[in-house]
């Protein structure tokens, strides 16, 4: 799969959310280790990654074959997870059956993308898988936890929180496990008091690198990431789908996710803001949201929980279909396929325990995900404990004889029924244009202009009413040379978002291309207003003034555009024209 990466435009990996990870790896390689302010996203990672900067192993090479070795080592422990805690007496089924749950994961499309992806993804689902196979193995060998393990798996499970906050919800499972057995000879309470206790001590001491660092140097009271705020304000809000429905003037992108939700809370209080306050404004407004309407937001919620069980692949950084399509990843099923199965292993296998702590984890990461909104990143951790409560489930019924003949058809056609259900459920309108969308913008990203094509027709023919898709539409079109088409998806995208100033200035740009003189003048009037600052805006200026022949009005802009870039090959050259009408 690495060597069909590296025959495609997606190897260098210098695109959306990966690239913002490797832009902070490489300042903190550069010797940046902070800027002094709360943590933007969680730290682990990019840290990782600039100690492979470091080491001058060569990129993006060396992180890709990390990132495939921490997807094998998570079907290793699925494998491990079943053989472990199946009858000895019967080893050639159990076997079988954990060979095929590790082929589950190894054919999971979303695991295949992620894996070819710079993002914290497989090592936090490696973290994940490695908890849960700890918690079944120590149980079904009947071991039990000292206060000096508590306290180190505490310190491990706070340090792996620095990859993903949704590794905290394994908290629950690990404060049960640590109960004493019978035979304990003080008080069993008093005793999971004391080592619950010590677990969190060292969550606490584990993920200290975060909160020590936003705490005290940055002086800020964030936990782990001041990024929370506006992920919980995407979840809840009135425009709130279930999944990332960003609201109007947000980019989708990370960086852009990040320094739009700033400059909106400071724009709305009229102050700068430090990253916790806008972390806390955003907070605040998806608190008063839930608090005015608890109706809507508990249909939000049940959108949730249907989208997190759904067959429906909401890829919101636009990796799983691109790489398909160019040939990379290859084969593979889905979520909502893998839960059908998993909820046929928990009927069958609901008496062992493997399976119950397998279906407990689920549970939990469902909840960890309810605050902000489902994607397939954020399913993906769940992934190897469905395919532990499946492949355990199934093996149980099979070596207990429990199914016969006609009982294993009813099981085939309910899990069949299920999975109808499951495949079938409605989704938001708009959600399947953005997938298409999503995916043509990394693709267009890459120069796969071919490939996109088809998604663009299709996501014209749908009534889109995002307008960072109506935008990406005029981009397209505009790139194609159909001017006309692309001015009219620009006008859109300002009809549905008047504060989306990259519409503006595209349809500024085309229309002074066109010699669309009155429409240029109105659409750069509104930039002027809105980016006084921006050098472009004088740009545009001095070319409306010099359309009109008025040399003295162009000089005056284009002066206004040199100061604030005075090297600007594009302005010099403007320069040179002006100068050559006024002397002929």
């Amino acid at each position: 799969m690495l060597l069909q990466l590296a025959d495609s435009p997606f190897f260098s990996q210098d695109h959306g959310d990966s690239a913002y990870y490797l832009r902070w790896a490489a300042r903190v390689a550069a010797g940046q280790w902070t800027d002094g302010q709360a943590f933007l996203g969680l730290p682990l990672y990019p840290y990782f990654l600039a100690c492979l900067q470091l080491l001058q192993l060569p990129f993006p090479w060396a992180p890709l074959l990390f990132q495939a070795g921490f997807d094998a080592l998570t079907g290793g422990l699925i494998f491990l997870a079943i053989a472990a805690t199946a009858e000895p007496s019967k080893p050639r089924s159990t076997l079988l059956c954990a060979s095929v749950s590790c082929l589950g994961w190894i054919f999971f499309r979303p695991a295949q993308a992620f894996a070819a992806t710079l993002m914290p993804n497989p090592p936090a689902t490696l973290a994940f898988t490695g908890f849960l196979v700890l918690l079944i193995v120590r149980w079904h060998q009947g071991h039990r936890w000292t206060a000096f393990q508590a306290l180190g798996v505490g310190g491990a499970l706070g340090f792996v929180t620095l990859l993903s906050a949704n590794l905290l919800f394994l908290l629950p499972l690990l404060a049960v496990a640590l109960w004493p057995p019978p035979e304990e000879p003080r008080s069993r309470l008093v005793n999971w008091v004391g080592r619950s206790g010590l677990l969190v001590v060292g969550l606490a001491a584990g993920s200290s690198p975060a909160w020590v660092h936003n705490r005290f140097v940055a002086g800020e009271p964030v936990a782990l990431s001041a990024h929370s705020g506006i992920n919980f304000y995407i979840g809840n809000n009135p425009l709130a789908t279930g999944y990332p429905n960003f609201p109007p003037g947000i980019r989708a992108s990370q960086e852009g996710l990040l320094e739009d939700s700033a400059r909106l809370a400071e724009a709305r209080l009229g102050r700068p803001l430090r990253r916790y306050e806008v972390s806390a404004y955003w907070n605040a407004e998806a608190a008063k949201f839930i608090s005015e309407n608890p109706g809507l937001w508990a249909r939000i919620i049940f959108a949730k929980i249907r989208n997190y069980y759904s067959n429906f692949e909401y890829d919101d950084i636009s990796v799983i279909r691109p790489l398909r399509m160019l040939g990379v990843t290859t084969m593979g099923w889905g979520f909502g396929t893998l839960v059908v199965v998993a909820a046929g292993g928990l009927v069958l296998g609901r008496s062992r325990p493997s399976t119950r702590w397998a279906a407990a984890a689920v549970a939990l990461h469902t909840l960890s995900v309810l605050p902000a909104f489902v994607t397939e990143r954020y399913r993906l951790m769940a992934v190897p404990a469905l395919l532990m409560v499946a492949g355990t489930g199934w093996l149980h019924a099979w070596q207990a004889r429990s199914l016969g003949p006609l009982s294993w058809t009813g099981a085939a056609g309910a899990m069949l029924l299920a999975g109808w259900v499951v495949t079938s459920a409605p989704r938001p309108g708009g959600v399947d244009t953005l997938a298409d969308y999503n995916a043509a913008v990394r693709l267009l990203a890459a120069g796969e202009r071919e490939l996109a094509l088809p998604l663009v027709q299709r996501i014209e023919q749908s009534e889109a009413a995002n307008a960072e898709v109506a935008l990406m539409l005029g981009n397209f079109w505009q790139e194609a040379g159909e001017n006309a088409r692309a001015l009219d998806h620009y006008r859109r995208a300002i009809e549905r978002d008047p504060q989306l100033l990259r519409a503006w200035n595209n349809a500024a740009v085309l229309a002074i291309a066109e010699a669309h003189w009155p429409l240029a003048e109105q659409l750069v009037a509104h930039l002027q207003k809105a980016a006084p600052a921006d050098s472009r805006v004088a740009y545009y200026t001095a070319q409306i003034a010099l359309a009109r022949n008025d040399l003295p009005a162009a000089q005056q802009a284009l002066d206004r555009a040199l100061q604030l870039r005075p090297d600007e090959p594009l302005y010099r050259a403007l320069e040179q024209e002006i100068s050559r009408r006024r002397n002929p």
